[in-house]
């Protein structure tokens, strides 16, 4: 594996939870977030709505994602069958990710199983590396980045999947040492790590030049699917579902 001679000075900013590499979007504002039970279970199938805008679904780990929403306040409401409708203000502001978390009072079942994976990684001085295969290719090297809002793939790679076509034009402001930068945001279509596969996973794309063999990040938009854990004595990323 070649060395990644320019990472560095970027990981200052990739690595640490106080300075957020991904925090804008540009154009309208995006709003994404988790529903959960009291008892912390992830719910599946919550109607989430923008009164008047927009409306969505959880998806099986919880989560949900509306993208382009015009600035203004607004009244977001969830609601699933068997526990209390929640409302809350929302307040809208473009160029922006604005990031939720709902609990419903009430309880949920537990999973009857449950899953788990120990993908081991790599260190490169400060960055943690990882394998994974994105969209049916063979395995490619990721950065694990658990400060990173998003998954990021090389502009060589997006090229190479044919991803480009898939941007709605929504794109994210990735603030850099260098400065701001702008990137399209995608839905990727399978991204897998270790025993587990998941699909549609909103993702930059970015240029990677000068990263040697890192083709992408492992950010939190797959991340925040699972329970997950880094085992530094292991060398280990652990994920349970």
């Amino acid at each position: 594996m070649s060395v990644i001679p320019t990472l560095s000075s970027v990981l200052l900013l990739l690595l640490s939870p106080l300075a957020p590499f991904f925090a804008e979007a540009a154009g309208g504002g995006i709003v994404k977030g988790t529903v959960s039970s009291q008892n912390g279970i992830r719910l599946e199938g919550a109607r989430v709505e923008i009164e008047g805008v927009a409306r969505t679904e959880t998806d099986r780990t919880g989560h949900f994602l509306f993208q382009n929403i015009p600035a203004g306040f607004y009244k977001i409401e969830i609601s699933k069958r068997g526990f209390p409708t929640v409302n809350r203000a929302l307040l809208v502001k473009s160029d922006r990710v604005h990031s939720l978390e709902f609990i419903l009072p009430g309880t949920a079942a537990l999973s009857p199983t449950s899953q788990i994976t120990a993908v081991p990684f790599i260190r490169q001085g400060n960055a943690l590396l990882v394998r994974g295969r994105i969209a049916g290719r063979g395995e490619v090297t990721l950065l694990l980045d658990t400060g990173a809002t998003f998954c990021v793939i090389s502009v060589h790679l997006a090229d190479e999947l044919r991803l480009l076509h898939r941007s709605d034009g929504t794109s994210v402001t990735v603030q850099t040492p260098s400065g701001p930068l702008k990137a399209a945001l995608v839905s990727l279509p399978s991204l897998g790590v270790g025993d587990f596969e998941e699909r549609e996973i909103e993702t930059l794309i970015q240029d990677l030049r000068g990263w040697g063999d890192v083709e992408g990040i492992l950010g939190l938009s797959f991340l925040n699917r699972f329970r997950y854990a880094i085992d530094p004595e292991a060398n280990e990323l652990i994920l349970r579902r």
